[in-house]
This record gives C-alpha cells, structure tokens and sequence, in this order.
C-alpha cells in the first residue's frame, strides 16, 4: 500500500523546496486575501513587516471574514495534513521488494514479499555455566552448514549477575573504605578484569565460524555439536572464572554482595576439578595438563615462538602421553581439546591448521 504524506513534504521530496518557504508562502498568501479584501496595509520596518494603516476605518463584513478564514485552514489543511498518496517507486519498495517480471513481461504486485532481515550466523543461547541450548546447536548447524559467516552468543545470566556482583562489590568496597592484606591487588585485578570482559566475549564469538570450518571429515555433525557444546561451556567458564576467584578472595566477604549460586563451585582455584565438572564424564579419569604439539601434521607455535600449548584432558600424571592419546575417542577430542585449543589460539596468536583430522600428538605431561 502507498502511504499518505503531507503536500510540503511531497513538494520538498520532488522539488527540495526548504519547509520554512511555505510559511513564507501562506503569509503572503494572508496579506493578498487582506488587500483584496479592501483593507488598508503598509510595509514596515518592524516585524510583521505590515499593519493596517487605521484599523479604526476598517469594517469587514462578517460573512466575507468567514470566508477568508476558511480559505487559510482549508491552505493549511492541504499544507500539512497528510492526504497526498505516495506514488513513486521508493515509496513503495520501502515496505515491498519487487519480484522478477514474470516472462510475459508483466510485474504482479500480488506477489511482492515483506523485505526480510538477513542472518549472517547463528545465536546460540547457553542456559548456565554447565548447559547449552542443544536443540538450538543442532538448529544452526542444520541452517547453516559447515559455513558460518558470524556467531552470537548468548551468555547465562548468571554470568551477567557475576559481573555485576563484582562491579557492585568493586563499588561497596570503595565506598566502605575495606582496608585488609590484599584489598590493593584486588581493586587493580577486577577493575581490569571489568574493563576485558567485553573484549573477551567478543573474541569467543569470533572463534567460531573458524572451528567450524577446521571440523570438516572424519568429524560427523555429532561430532561438530559436541564441540561447539563444549566450546561454549568452556569459553564461558575461562572467561568469567576471574570475577568467581575475585569474589571467592576473604575481603569480598566483608561485603553484602550476593554471587549467583550457580558460581559458587567456582570460587576456588582449583581448575582441574572446575574442568571436571564441566566437561568430564562420570566414566573418565581426573583431568591432568599435557602439552599438545602437533596437529593435522602442523607444528604449533604461538606467538612468541614457544612451541605447543598445555590443555587439560583426562589421565594420570604418570601415565605416558601415548596411552592417553589412545584413551581419547574423536567425541573425546572435540569436547576435550578442540575447545581449550581454539580460545587459547585467539589469544596467543597461535596459527592452526586450515582441517582438522585424527593427527593430535602430545609430548609431555605438565610437571614430568
């Protein structure tokens, strides 16, 4: 359908006409009915710019003021009320997309279609630090494929209330003037973690559409959503884990502050038993670090040159990196490794390769 618009502002479309000039036009307009009318004017220096030269000599009848009054409004209502149609094409292509002529030569403007936003990738929702909206998972990959353009997350609010906790615990600690062993490293460490939040969050969504792209053959769809599961958990926990230690620290307990339930197993810094708890399986060992070396035949260096990194998977310390290689199926690797090694190649400008496959070597275990 054609919208309605005021007749300025059609003028002013078509002929960019300035608004103001109708004003201009319509007192004009009033002076030509006065004089027509029989009234005595001059011009002056002072606004209006016009009076009656001796209104006591003016006499007007009634019937013809009705009609002079009625002639502005009528100008005025054609002015600014909007009774004229949009006809034009940009008019009518901001509510409608016109589809292809058919082949008779002939458009149908019964079958134009609403214009619809354009998804570049998908929004996926985590519930808390430990779930995932799975059915959503399954949802993008089965919309999008293997080929995200882009990636949303949608963080649990619990992590959002843990922010908070802290920013408002920052805030008390201040305005209580806390003075204990520590409360120094403790302001500088959270208001810096405060101030890379964001940044962090931004970086885990751009991780990805790059991991989703490595995980072509042999990894099934299974595969990939287990990972991108176990990704989000893990990202989650690794970014926020800080602000759980911070109010985990003896002076945050000197303030009236409330730290989501759902963080509190965190407030500890035991990360293999917080690793445990969110990616381990009742059946698996402890998780214990080893320094992963090799992947899809590519050597790993991060930025500065030192070879690997040290991720956490399950084992014993003194088991030998080859057997806990053999322990880890593929759903192992991708909820286990994949994850950790992804976020900790964003950050240290480590270079992965452009496929995974089955090649994932270790060479030591973390303190062997």
């Amino acid at each position: 359908m054609s919208k309605r618009m005021p007749l300025v502002a059609s003028l002013h479309q078509h002929y960019q006409v300035p608004g103001w000039w109708w004003f201009v036009i319509l007192f004009f307009a009033v002076v030509g009915l006065a004089i027509g009318l029989g009234v005595p004017l001059e011009l002056t220096n002072e606004l209006p710019y016009v009076r009656i030269v001796d209104p006591a000599d003016v006499i007007v009848d009634r019937r013809i003021a009705g009609l002079a009054g009625f002639f502005i409004v009528v100008c005025l209502f054609i002015l600014f009320v909007p009774v004229v149609k949009r006809g034009d094409r940009a008019a009518q292509n901001e509510d409608h997309t016109q589809l292809p002529d058919s082949p008779s030569g002939a458009s149908s403007s019964k079958s134009s279609a609403p214009v619809s936003p354009v998804i570049a990738g998908p929004i996926l929702t985590m519930i808390s630090p430990y779930s995932v909206d799975e059915a959503g998972v399954g949802t993008a990959l089965k919309q999008f494929g293997r080929d995200w353009k882009q990636a949303t997350i949608t963080w649990p609010d619990s992590s959002d209330g843990l922010i908070s906790a802290l920013r408002n615990g920052l805030a008390a600690f201040d305005r209580m003037n806390i003075e204990v062993a520590g409360s120094k490293h403790f302001r500088d460490d959270a208001s810096a973690a405060l101030g890379q939040v964001g940044d962090a969050r931004q970086t885990a969504a751009k991780v990805l559409p790059g991991m989703i792209r490595r995980l072509r053959q042999p990894f099934s769809d299974a595969d990939v959503a287990t990972a991108v599961v176990s990704y989000l958990v893990y990202a989650n926990y690794e970014i926020h884990r800080n602000f759980a230690l911070h109010t985990g620290w003896h002076g945050f307990k000197e303030i009236p502050v409330n730290v989501p339930k759902a963080w509190e197993p965190f407030r500890d810094p035991s990360m293999e038993d917080h690793l445990e708890r969110l990616l381990g399986r009742h059946h698996e060992k402890k998780p214990v670090s080893v320094r992963l070396v090799t992947v899809a035949g590519k050597n790993l260096y991060d930025r500065g040159g030192s070879p690997g990194c040290y991720i956490y998977v399950p084992g014993d310390r003194d088991e030998s990196v080859l057997k806990i290689r053999e322990r880890l199926s593929r759903s192992s690797i991708c909820r286990w490794v994949i994850p950790q090694l992804e976020l900790y190649a964003a950050h240290s400008g480590m270079e992965l390769p452009d496929v995974y496959d089955d090649n994932w070597r270790f060479d030591k275990v973390s303190g062997t």
